[in-house]
């Protein structure tokens, strides 16, 4: 089986997209996630070194705040781009790669892409309703390893809650009147 390392996507994202083509077929929201790392295949050993790896990174990571933004193709998929904490997320998914090689295990090797995939076999016309398209701002709360199912379906082995981002910094002014 293939595994790989990803943030959960609300599915509450899903009722925002506007009316897409009639030929663009969705990926089931269920299985939505921004992918960080992808794994390839894992032993027993490095299935249980991968989940020390995430819980330690999600304890020392705070969870980003993101909004899904316009689309774009790759590779034959129909995506939407992301804003928001984008610094945080990029650190995110270096840090899980370089424990990942810190650590012996073998990762794809492709440049972080911040993006979430919709749907599959789509024309580059499909981008045309969400060019102007944002959804609300969300939080990714947790690092997930994901096992690939058949049919594009994906089962989360193991779950763990990143750092909540404090409200306010330490020692950081608030913008409050007196």
């Amino acid at each position: 089986m293939h595994y790989f390392i990803g943030l959960p996507v609300p599915t509450t994202i899903y009722n925002e997209l506007p009316t897409l083509n009639a030929n663009t077929t969705l990926y089931d929201p269920d299985s939505w996630h921004i992918t960080l790392a992808y794994l390839g295949n894992l032993t027993n050993d490095q299935h249980h070194t991968t989940t020390e790896i995430l819980r330690h990174t999600a304890q020392h990571h705070p969870a980003p705040t993101l909004t899904c933004t316009g689309a774009f193709h790759l590779s034959g998929h129909l995506c939407t781009g992301l804003d928001g904490d984008i610094t945080t997320l990029t650190n995110l998914a270096n840090e899980l790669r370089h424990q990942l090689n810190n650590r012996g295990l073998h990762h794809d090797t492709r440049p972080f892409l911040p993006h979430l995939t919709l749907a599959h076999n789509t024309h580059p016309n499909d981008t045309t309703p969400l060019q102007h398209w944002q959804s609300t701002s969300w939080t990714a709360t947790a690092l997930a390893l994901y096992q690939t199912q058949q049919q594009r379906r994906y089962q989360i082995t193991d779950y763990h809650s990143l750092t909540p981002t404090p409200p306010n910094p330490p020692n950081q002014p608030t913008n409050q009147i007196k």
